[in-house]
């Protein structure tokens, strides 16, 4: 369980990671350190649960619902914030704007930790999500002219390519979006 100025190291890290440089940069690189071997410790503890024989059972009982992925995978990084103290403790300011988020917090961390420690291949090793990651930068400029893919599957209809869809469209610009939740 982290004491509470590693609670507060991890909010000041995840803060200076995300709004840009503080007034303290010094200080927050030295918090890293300390901050990295609890969200290491962390992300170990998460892929030791979602591996778990239980766990799996778990996932396992909606097997074709990503919704139910989701919420069990909510769940376990839930009980790991737990295991690793992010509670709301004492009464010091951390703790009192934390009230009832703290939880919330520590899952916030543990999702975070490619974010704070991108090039840390001791983290991205720790876990078989951040391991397996086939996430790459998007090839393709804007502007660019789109490579057809093959196929695409509507809703209804067979099968048809990228370039037979835009072609249908009553405009010349089209915006593509992907992405991936888990």
């Amino acid at each position: 369980m982290p004491v509470p100025f590693l609670v507060r190291a991890c909010y000041d890290v995840l803060r200076c990671a995300t709004a840009g440089p503080c007034s303290a940069c010094r200080l927050c690189k030295e918090k890293r350190a300390e901050v990295r071997g609890l969200v290491l410790a962390m992300v170990r503890r998460d892929d030791e649960l979602r591996l778990s024989v239980a766990w799996q059972a778990e996932y396992a009982r909606e097997r074709e619902s990503i919704a139910w992925k989701v919420m069990v995978t909510e769940r376990i990084q839930r009980q790991v914030a737990e295991e690793f103290g992010f509670v709301p403790v004492g009464d010091s300011a951390l703790a009192i704007s934390l009230r009832g988020r703290c939880i919330e917090f520590g899952v916030q961390v543990l999702r975070s930790s490619s974010f704070l420690f991108p090039q840390d291949e001791e983290i991205i090793n720790a876990a078989h999500y951040l391991r397996q990651n086939i996430m790459q930068p998007c090839p393709f400029q804007v502007g660019q002219p789109v490579p057809d893919v093959f196929p695409l599957s509507p809703a209804s209809g067979p099968p048809v390519s990228l370039l037979e869809v835009l072609t249908d469209l009553p405009t010349d610009t089209a915006l593509l979006l992907a992405g991936s939740h888990t």
